[in-house]
């Protein structure tokens, strides 16, 4: 039995954490050299006190539990999984914290249009969708060099690594469907671009020269009623590329570089395009579009 703190004089502000034994005696719980207490949690489960562990960083791990299925295993769901359930559209690369997310059900966001060119077009369709009942549906123009897209500015905030993605079916195939991140400050700027080539195969990222770079192969399906899932991270202090992602295929980047751009206001931007063929207007549904910062290094931690 340990000796109360009340006998101890008021001068040494001393003070004994104090628990309680199976048997109900007080007991003094102790401190390492460095006052850390180091204790074993227990709770109660089915077969009586159960350790509670933690992962090899030292954190606790916490699942909200539903009842019982059908066949009597207990349902367990994390924070991210919950979000998905309650009708978030990320859903697919669960990193990163969002800044902007819409499935364009409420339909346009802060959003600027970009269609160049004869039969170039962007709208809001409920024809084809994944989340919410509505796609944002671009249609490109006659000139293979010009575009049909949507970008969306925002204020930065004091994470470096951003991520831009976007959920997408298509028709034809189109030339290419293309992320874009631009990030503008008082300083130097980037300019960072992957994008899918449906006409050879490739995932690619443009350079620090502005010359597109395979980094992987990719067999693209084109269809309407076939969603793909495609992003890009890029870390906006250095202009070096983390990674890009499409369905299950996870790129490292980091060798490359964005483009570098010239000062101006604080800004990001986040863009999708489509690039058609010459004399097609091939279209593309953009289910949602989900900007992220806070994203990790090239590490499958999540």
């Amino acid at each position: 039995m340990v000796e109360p703190a009340k006998d101890w004089p008021d001068f040494t502000r001393a003070m004994l954490l104090v628990g309680q034994d199976e048997g109900g005696n007080p007991v003094g719980i102790l401190v390492d050299e460095l006052g850390n207490i180091n204790a074993i949690l227990k709770g109660q489960g089915a077969t009586g006190l159960q350790t509670i562990a933690v992962d090899e960083h030292g954190r606790l791990e916490v699942f909200v539990l539903d009842s019982e299925s059908q066949w009597g295993q207990v349902l367990r769901i994390g924070n991210a999984e919950l979000a998905s359930r309650l009708g978030s559209p990320v859903t697919w690369d669960w990193r990163g914290q969002v800044l902007v997310s819409t499935d364009f059900s409420d339909g346009w966001p802060a959003a600027l249009i970009a269609a160049a060119g004869a039969g170039a077009a962007a709208e809001i369709s409920p024809d084809a969708w994944l989340h919410g009942g509505f796609s944002l549906k671009l249609t490109s123009p006659n000139d293979a060099d010009d575009y049909a897209g949507a970008s969306i500015r925002t204020g930065t905030n004091p994470a470096s690594r951003y991520g831009l993605c976007c959920v997408f079916a298509c028709s034809g195939p189109p030339a290419y469907l293309q992320l874009g991140i631009t990030y503008q400050q008082g300083g130097t700027g980037w300019r960072a671009r992957a994008r899918v080539d449906f006409d050879n195969g490739q995932l690619q990222v443009m350079d620090h020269e502005g010359e597109f770079r395979e980094v992987s192969v990719v067999a693209p399906y084109a269809n309407p009623a076939y969603f793909h899932s495609f992003k890009f991270v890029v870390d906006l202090n250095t202009g070096f590329y983390e990674r890009v992602l499409f369905d299950d295929i996870e790129v490292d980047c980091s060798a490359f570089k964005s483009v570098t751009v010239g000062p101006g206001p604080e800004l990001l931007t986040s863009a999708v395009y489509l690039y058609g063929h010459e004399d097609a207007n091939e279209y593309a549904f953009i289910d949602s579009i989900v900007l992220t910062s806070g994203e990790h290094e090239n590490t499958m931690e999540e």
